[in-house]
């Protein structure tokens, strides 16, 4: 199994995308949540998407329109999850 870190722009995106569900109404930001934690777990066990752009990998939510980009270190058996986003926003404005 692989482990997961969250680096400092994911857990500032996650606390924020959570923020504005919360805001418009708390359950939302709570099955937000829910389905983050659900696909950060999946990557446990196989984290092998499809590689998008310099070794990043993406994977989609399903309710929300977010994506959840990482890098996969075999050697350390390590997902390091990069940026949650929404999807109407360039993933090449992170500098990877």
């Amino acid at each position: 199994m692989y482990s997961v870190k969250l680096n400092p722009t994911a857990i500032n995106n996650l606390k924020k995308n959570y923020n504005w569900y919360t805001n418009k109404k708390q359950q939302l930001g709570v099955e937000f949540l829910n389905e983050v934690d659900n696909k950060i777990a999946s990557l446990t066990i196989n984290p092998h998407y499809a590689i998008r752009f310099k070794n990043v990998r993406v994977i989609n939510l399903n309710k929300f329109p977010y994506i959840i980009l990482f890098r996969v270190n075999e050697e350390k058996l390590l997902v390091s999850v990069l940026a949650i986003f929404h999807t109407s926003q360039n993933p090449k404005k992170y500098s990877y």
